[in-house]
């Protein structure tokens, strides 16, 4: 095989020179190359002979080239796909890049449309041995469900109610969470205004074993509305600090009695007060003058 139309160069192993495999073998790639057939010699038949040059012509592969399609749940991240594919000669292979249109980053479809195509053998670019058509392929995210995650609590009574422990949602689109709170571990009776909450379902604020749900709301393009588990809420009875200050005053002759003592957390406790004569508090005030 030859590169022109006298027959005088042969092809060679690169792309100009017809990417054969080796000095005039036959040529690969598109273009009008240039051939002659020889015979050998038959003993006591015919001696060798070759024939004229003629043109040895390849023309371009029509081919399609498809973007890849794809679908997958919202996860906050811009969707995008640059593979492609088609049918190709023998051992080519193709990339593409897509338009800076073909991404998707909430619920919905858009096209994944082809800008560049490019095709190898190997190393070699072959692009120009095609006549290449582009298809579209199709980007799709959908509303995602999240997994709501809520973890137990277990608190000591304040006097307030006491919330739960603040929920996350994977994947995370920040949406609105409200808490149910139930008496129940199947959380299908809400606490009341007797457990301390404001209404039915809210924070309970008395001692007790509760249980609650966290919501999260759907957000729009993004994240269907989901629960959590039914969780534990636990609201232990606090053991309160009882602070007393010193007292020194003058006699009166009738009893006198202590400060009045604080209660933190306050739950207006009866508080009650116990005299000594010693500095611990082991021996009781009596009758007599020497105990008080």
């Amino acid at each position: 095989y030859y590169t022109d139309s006298s027959c005088s160069t042969q092809t060679g192993t690169t792309k100009a020179t017809g990417l054969a495999a080796s000095a005039g073998g036959a040529p690969v790639v598109k273009g009008t190359w240039y051939v002659k057939a020889s015979a050998g010699a038959v003993a006591n038949k015919t001696a060798a002979a070759t024939s004229s040059c003629v043109a040895h012509t390849i023309t371009a592969k029509a081919v399609t080239i498809t973007a890849g399609s794809q679908s997958r749940a919202w996860n906050g991240s811009a969707l995008t796909n640059s593979t492609c594919t088609g049918t190709l000669g023998s051992g080519d292979s193709v990339t593409c890049t897509m338009t800076s249109a073909s991404t998707i980053t909430t619920a919905g479809s858009v096209d994944n449309e082809i800008s560049t195509v490019t095709i190898k053998k190997g190393s070699t670019d072959v692009t120009d041995s095609y006549t290449v058509t582009k298809a579209t392929g199709t980007l799709t995210i959908t509303v995602a469900t999240p997994t709501i995650s809520l973890t137990a609590k277990t608190a000591d009574w304040t006097g307030s109610a006491i919330a739960a422990n603040t929920a996350s949602a994977s994947p995370n689109s920040s949406p609105t969470f409200t808490y149910t709170y139930y008496t129940d571990s199947t959380c299908t009776t809400k606490t009341s205004t007797s457990h301390g909450a404001s209404a039915a379902g809210g924070a309970p604020s008395l001692a007790g074993q509760y249980y609650v749900i966290a919501s999260a709301a759907a957000v729009s393009n993004k994240t269907a509305a989901a629960n959590s588990a039914c969780t534990s809420h636990k609201i232990n009875v606090a053991t309160p600090t009882v602070s007393l200050t010193a007292k020194s005053t003058a006699y009166t002759g009738s009893a006198i009695a202590a400060n009045t003592a604080t209660v933190s957390p306050n739950s207006s406790p009866t508080i009650t007060y116990t005299y000594y004569t010693d500095s611990s508090c082991s021996t009781q005030t009596g009758t007599t003058k020497a105990t008080g």
